[in-house]
């Protein structure tokens, strides 16, 4: 028998990373046996994304937003029609919740915890936590994409007094096929031999650390000038950013490259001597899981990043560790780079690949479901 499954996401993949999962699900749960389905937002970069992340076995549906009732009535009318055995939300959001009255299983995934966003207002995160609270009922199984979740998880479930609803850690993964380079992205930059490049991609943003890398730049430039710094993304503080590295005369150690084309990504991160994954000591981030972590790890270069949530647990004593916020502690890290003062990665790439999620993942339903 074949199971099916629908992907139900909301909001454009350049702002919203809950999105990958159904991506790079697709084409690992086609290839056992899985009908994948995949409820998406009519928009340029979704349409681009799903070009390359899915083949012609996976059937995408998109959807367009004029208003939250227009879009809930359009995932509704196509759930009806394609009746998956399984519905996945990623993210138990209002736009993405169906009546219980379908008959199917309703997995719903959490990579954060809203409700404890300290500069979201007080209002809309005791709304969130409402709605974090309802998904334990609501769902016939849980998925969480952080160890801290599924602690927070199993506790609040506990005190919902529910037991044995199934749930499952569930973090992010990598794409083999993201591997691929594009040769014009290698054209792009003129890399002189001996110079140390770091890379980090991501929301262009100050609780995402961006001015704790400038200035970490600025600092390691007073000693040595033989670096770059690629910054892949965009976001609220991408302009103040540039002005900032501009001010601090380090334009050409510091690159703001803005938004990013996903087919030109690995032509970045294969230049890399290492990679810059910041962290904050807040819920937020603890509860996070950072996606682009485990697109660092086929590379098998040095992660710099802070003792907090997932990074941790999955780098071991291979990652380089510093103080959160702490831009002096960070350049110490990142001169440790340049002077190959680092434990080489000890980790298994394979052991985080969409492959490998999708049969956990298979496994997990077989067993409860």
């Amino acid at each position: 028998m074949v199971n099916s499954i629908c992907f139900i996401t909301t909001g454009d993949i350049k702002n919203n990373a809950s999105s990958k999962r159904a991506l790079g699900m697709a084409k690992p749960l086609s290839d056992m046996g899985w009908k994948v389905y995949i409820i998406m937002e009519d928009t340029e970069e979704n349409h681009h994304r799903t070009s390359f992340a899915c083949d012609g076995r996976t059937s995408v549906f998109y959807y367009q937003a004029p208003s939250i009732l227009k879009e809930i009535m359009t995932k509704r009318r196509i759930l009806s029609m394609v009746k998956p055995d399984y519905i996945y939300l990623c993210g138990f959001v209002f736009r993405n919740i169906v009546p219980l009255s379908f008959k199917c299983k309703k997995l719903v995934e959490h990579s954060e915890l809203l409700s404890k966003v300290c500069h979201r207002k007080i209002i809309r995160r005791i709304f969130d936590g409402l709605l974090e609270y309802c998904s334990i009922i609501y769902a016939d199984g849980l998925l969480n994409a952080s160890k801290y979740l599924q602690k927070v998880y199993m506790k609040r479930m506990k005190f919902c007094i529910i037991r044995n609803k199934p749930m499952l850690y569930f973090p992010y993964a990598y794409d083999l096929h993201q591997m691929q380079i594009r040769p014009s992205s290698m054209q792009k930059f003129n890399i002189g031999k001996g110079k140390t490049v770091f890379v980090y991609l991501g929301t262009i943003a100050s609780n995402y650390g961006i001015f704790t890398i400038i200035e970490a730049a600025r600092i390691l430039k007073d000693t040595d000038s033989d670096f770059i710094v690629f910054v892949l993304g965009y976001g609220k503080d991408y302009d103040n950013a540039v002005k900032l590295v501009r001010k601090y005369g380090i334009d050409d150690n510091v690159y703001m490259l803005g938004f990013v084309e996903e087919e030109d990504i690995a032509g970045y991160f294969s230049l890399a001597s290492a990679f810059i994954s910041p962290m904050n000591d807040t819920i937020q981030d603890w509860a996070r899981c950072p996606s682009k972590l485990y697109m660092y790890l086929p590379y098998e270069k040095p992660v710099i990043t802070c003792r907090i949530g997932e990074p941790p647990l999955v780098l071991g004593e291979s990652g380089m560790y510093y103080i959160p916020n702490d831009s002096k502690s960070l350049e110490e890290q990142m001169k440790k780079v340049i002077n190959k003062d680092f434990i080489p990665p000890q980790i298994n790439p394979q052991l985080h690949t969409w492959e490998t999620r999708a049969a956990t993942f298979t496994t997990w339903i077989n067993k409860f479901h």
